[in-house]
């Protein structure tokens, strides 16, 4: 088993919601690296590739010095269509995942640049040179229009970043 670029959540079980190894004799077929877990491991630690963040306990046994065990919280959206084939999670405007992994460690189970998160969305995405943790890539303008409606003094929390509601957000704002 290799995990990489995932995000891990949502997950209910007796014991270990988010993942449970039963103790894979193989430590190289249970590798995990730049994953958001939200939720409880059981069974064996799982081996760190780096980049890790679970939440909201420590219970994967990720001890990397680029893991992030125990986070209170990850600012995850709701599993939803955000584009692409599959529904993802958003990363929210705080979540501790954005930005957080070098272009160089930007990379999937072969060692191979990662080029695109899980919807296909440039990773990196636009001019910056770090990667976000787990399977969702924050786009600039998703960014740009968030902070604007917070300048902008409006209560309300978006969570669909679908290009025909970024679209009317700009226009309606000119």
């Amino acid at each position: 088993l290799f995990i990489a670029s995932s995000t891990i959540a949502g997950n209910v079980a007796p014991a270990g919601a988010a993942i449970y190894d039963p103790g894979t004799p193989d430590v190289e077929a249970r590798s995990i690296r730049s994953t958001l877990i939200s939720g409880e491991c059981g069974g064996a630690p799982l081996d760190s590739g780096g980049y890790n963040i679970e939440s909201p306990g420590d219970t994967c046994g990720f001890g990397m010095g680029t893991d992030l065990p125990a986070e209170d919280q990850l600012d995850l959206g709701p599993l939803e269509d955000n584009g692409g084939p599959t529904k993802t999670h958003s990363l929210l405007e705080n979540s501790v995942a954005l930005d957080r992994i070098p272009e160089l460690e930007c990379v999937d189970n072969a060692g191979d640049p990662l080029r695109a998160d899980q919807r296909g969305q440039p990773r990196p995405a636009g001019a910056s040179s770090v990667c976000d943790v787990g399977a969702f890539e924050l786009q600039p303008a998703v960014m740009e229009s968030l902070l604007g409606i917070r300048r902008a003094g409006a209560a309300c929390v978006i969570t669909y970043f679908a290009p025909d509601v970024l679209s009317w957000m700009r226009t309606s704002s000119s």
